[in-house]
């Protein structure tokens, strides 16, 4: 997947500014994009119980995918950006809806294709919980 920048990121000292007694920290998908990145990151990711949000999509295949769209410009240039979920049981559950999930990354499943490794991984994240969510007044993300 080809994503937008997400301009500078420290994944380290945002972990240490948001994360208070074993809270879980809220990050965006494109964040965990730039994570699954860097090994060091990726590593941080997979021992620290993470946050995020976004609208449930099924694909072909029967994997559960979350998403969010990715506007650079106006809502007609839009792009999914999406993230693998891991043991979550989502019968019941139709796409379009949204969700906050809660979990770590799966640093083993997030791995760079071989037919591209230029292509970032998509990050897999293991489902601790789930909560529906309504869609958010502001439901893109605007890379920096």
């Amino acid at each position: 997947t080809r994503v937008p920048t997400t301009g500078d990121f420290d994944l380290s000292e945002h972990i240490a500014a948001h994360s208070f007694g074993g809270q879980a920290v809220d990050l965006n998908i494109l964040q965990l994009y730039k994570a699954a990145k860097a090994p060091s990151d990726l590593e941080l990711l997979s021992s620290t119980p993470i946050s995020t949000e976004g609208f449930l999509v099924t694909d072909p295949g029967g994997e559960v995918l979350l998403a969010q769209l990715v506007v650079g410009c106006c809502a007609g240039d839009a792009l999914p950006v999406t993230l693998a979920l891991e043991d979550i049981d989502a019968a019941g559950l139709e796409d379009n809806t949204w969700l906050r999930v809660t979990g770590e990354v799966d640093a083993a499943a997030t791995t760079a294709r071989e037919d591209d490794p230029d292509l970032v991984p998509m990050p897999v994240l293991r489902v601790d919980s789930y909560e529906r969510i309504d869609q958010p007044e502001l439901p893109y993300l605007y890379p920096a």
